[in-house]
């Protein structure tokens, strides 16, 4: 693949890889959460941050082939004081998870290609089981649940490669548009 394509369009690196590959381990090798964050009634955080680092390796097997993605990941949530004021009063979330993909042994893919393939395909891959691990942990620091929002390829590629972490951290303190229950049926 061509420099210029990967610029424009990183999933197109991935695609072939992600054809082939097969999920075949994911898991999360640590977590932690802390927060100086006061639980203020009725105050939202004011700043969000997301932090992503991955890094990956191919595994040399007598079987198939394998890459290894690890992934760290990093939430931060600035709030309120005790006092209720603005300020840089954190919640922080980190975890680390692996993640191996078997590759068929025929397969021959570049660096780029597994290099994005690991940092596009990690990220989407985890993404559900951080989103599980933010929202337990701010039930259990006392705080109001706070749900990381759904992670579309396109936009794990975007916080992959730098262009749009903030768009996903972001998303998840706007307010969710309530729907309506459906009309109940007359019998």
């Amino acid at each position: 693949m061509s420099e210029k394509l990967s610029n424009n369009n990183p999933l197109a690196l991935v695609s072939e890889v992600a054809r082939a590959a097969d999920l075949v381990t994911l898991r999360m090798t640590r977590g932690s959460f802390e927060t100086m964050v006061a639980t203020v009634q009725g105050k939202k955080p004011h700043k969000l941050s997301l932090q992503l680092k991955s890094d990956s390796e191919r595994v040399a097997s007598s079987d198939d082939p394998v890459i290894r993605v690890l992934l760290y990941l990093r939430f931060a949530v600035l709030g309120p004081d005790l006092a209720g004021r603005a300020g840089q009063q954190r919640s922080e979330f980190d975890a680390a998870f692996e993640l191996d993909y078997k590759l068929p042994r025929d397969a021959t893919f570049s660096d780029e290609q597994v290099s994005a393939f690991s940092r596009i395909n990690g990220l989407y891959n985890a993404w559900p089981y951080f989103r599980e691990f933010v929202q337990n942990a701010t039930c259990r620091m006392g705080l109001p649940a706070l749900t990381l929002p759904l992670l579309t390829a396109a936009d794990a590629a975007m916080i992959a490669e730098g262009k749009g972490g903030e768009n996903a951290a972001t998303a998840a303190s706007k307010p969710r548009r309530k729907t309506k229950a459906p009309p109940k049926e007359r019998g």
